[in-house]
Order: C-alpha cells, then sequence, then structure tokens
C-alpha cells in the first residue's frame, strides 16, 4: 500500500505537530482502509489497493431516475450486491462490537 493513496506524498505544514498531526490522521486512514477491506469486502478485494476499491465501489456507473415524485438510483445488479453485503457486514459488526445499543 502506497502512502501516495492517501495524499501523505509529502508533509503540507511548515511546523513539527501539525505535521504528526497529518500523519496520524493518514495512519489511521490507511488503518481504517485495511479494516474495511478484510472485514466487509468479499475474499477477491484482500490485495486491492485503495485506487482500486474507490474506482470499483465509488466510481460505480448508474442513473438517477425520477419516478412518483421520487429519486432513485439505478445500478447493476452486480453493484447492488456488493453494496447490500457491504452493508450487511457493517451491521454485523457494529451489533457485535456493542456499537448499535440493543432494544427489546
Amino acid at each position: 500500500m502506497s502512502r501516495h493513496s492517501f495524499g501523505m506524498d509529502y508533509m503540507p505544514c511548515g511546523t513539527f505537530e501539525a505535521n504528526a498531526v497529518f500523519f496520524a490522521i493518514g495512519a489511521l486512514t490507511y488503518n481504517l482502509y485495511l479494516g474495511f477491506r478484510s472485514d466487509t469486502l468479499d475474499g477477491g478485494w484482500e490485495r486491492a489497493q485503495v485506487q482500486t476499491v474507490r474506482w470499483r465501489l465509488f466510481q460505480t456507473a448508474g442513473k438517477v431516475v425520477r419516478h412518483g415524485r421520487q429519486l432513485f438510483l439505478k445500478i447493476s445488479a452486480e453493484a447492488l450486491e456488493i453494496f447490500a453485503r457491504i452493508r450487511e457486514r457493517c451491521a454485523r459488526i457494529m451489533k457485535e462490537g456493542g456499537a448499535v445499543p440493543e432494544t427489546s
């Protein structure tokens, strides 16, 4: 994984403390990405770089359609399945981790 994927090509500030915060945020982002990739994406993504994930997930082709005073986003069935699995896994992780309070 390249630091370039997270905008850490250079330190943007003139002070050590500001650059340390910038680097810490970049490291946190990198670790969150690794967790997202390993815990929520399918097996074929384990070696995917951030540019690939960004391209395959966030630059998905779709069409915005207005029907019955509502807006819909039409995407491929494959993309819809991927997003549904990601959403299910994220919900499971949050529930298992205690992030979502249980209701009776």
